[in-house]
């Protein structure tokens, strides 16, 4: 294996970001990762959004 488990670690630290740098590089919209941001965190909040109105509706239509 290339690089090793060490080499791994690293790129997968490098992968994970926190939110508030994400949210700062969105802010400043120079990266052309800004508009991967912003789509992304539209996503997280439509899905979540689907996911309280179906249970909702799951909930009314097998207990009424």
């Amino acid at each position: 294996m290339e690089g090793g488990p060490d080499k791994t670690k690293g790129a997968a630290e490098a992968a994970v970001e926190k939110p508030k740098e994400l949210a700062q590089e969105a802010a400043r919209g120079g990266s052309e990762r800004t508009p991967w941001i912003a789509l992304s965190g539209v996503i997280i909040v439509v899905a979540v959004l689907v996911a309280v109105v179906l249970t909702i509706a799951f909930l009314l239509y097998f207990l009424v």
